[in-house]
């Protein structure tokens, strides 16, 4: 079986994007979840996880595996 998938999700509340995290496994992991609407309040760590950064957002609930870069498509 093959590594699951790195996906962002976004989303307003935190126990919404607990649920889609946990829907997605085995096929796909959250690497990272927004918790705020894009565009809002903040800046946004999409650009830095399109650009391979680790972003600084601690209120990720996503299991901040940056490490297995995979190409976009």
């Amino acid at each position: 079986m093959s590594s699951p998938i790195p996906v962002v999700v976004c989303g307003q509340q935190a126990i919404i994007l607990q649920d889609v995290k946990d829907r997605l496994l085995p096929e796909y992991e959250m690497i990272h979840g927004i918790l705020h609407p894009i565009p809002g309040p903040g800046p946004s760590p999409l650009p830095a996880l399109l650009r391979g950064e680790k972003p600084n957002d601690p209120e990720n609930i996503g299991t901040k595996a940056y490490s297995r870069p995979r190409p976009l498509s």
